[in-house]
């Protein structure tokens, strides 16, 4: 590609623990999408539609289960989920329960290159890991919907 101010031309790449790599397929490959309420359906959908295998884990799930979307697990078999997975997608909401819920424990389970795409609340994965693990190459990339600390309000609504 040409350069718009006339410095080095870049290319478009993929950076896995420091070497260049073309842009992973995701067709064939595996998700897990943790959180499989309304927003973790319709993530799996989506998922599925690129030709992915998803795998989904939901709280109240007794046992594994096909629902025609999604291989569905209980929490229980998270971190088996985990070393399966090549994109693992967060959908769920912040609390008690989902705070920290993935840490570096979590990421180091991930494939070497995994994604994370987090769409529920930035609570639920933990900042610093999240960080370590992209730039020491664990984490091939990482798309957040969310932030950690909202920004205040600069110039508040009057009442």
């Amino acid at each position: 590609a040409e350069s718009l101010r006339g410095e080095q031309p870049w290319t478009a790449g993929w950076a896995v623990g420091g070497t260049s790599a073309p842009p992973p397929t995701l067709g064939g490959r595996t998700a897990l999408v943790l959180g499989y309420g309304a927003v973790g359906g319709r993530v799996a959908k989506a998922l599925q539609g690129l030709g992915m295998h998803v795998l989904a884990c939901r709280r109240s799930a007794a046992r594994p289960h096909f629902d025609g979307v999604a291989t569905v697990h209980p929490s229980a078999d998270l971190d088996a989920l985990l070393r399966r997975a090549f994109v693992l997608v967060v959908c769920l909401p912040g609390t008690a329960d989902t705070e920290a819920l993935v840490g570096a424990r979590q990421l180091a389970l991930l494939p070497v290159g995994a994604l994370l795409v987090n769409v529920g609340r930035g609570s639920v994965v933990e900042e610093a890991p999240l960080y370590a693990a992209l730039r020491d190459g664990q984490l091939g990339g990482a798309g957040l919907d969310v932030w950690y600390n909202y920004p205040v309000q600069l110039h508040p609504t009057p009442a």
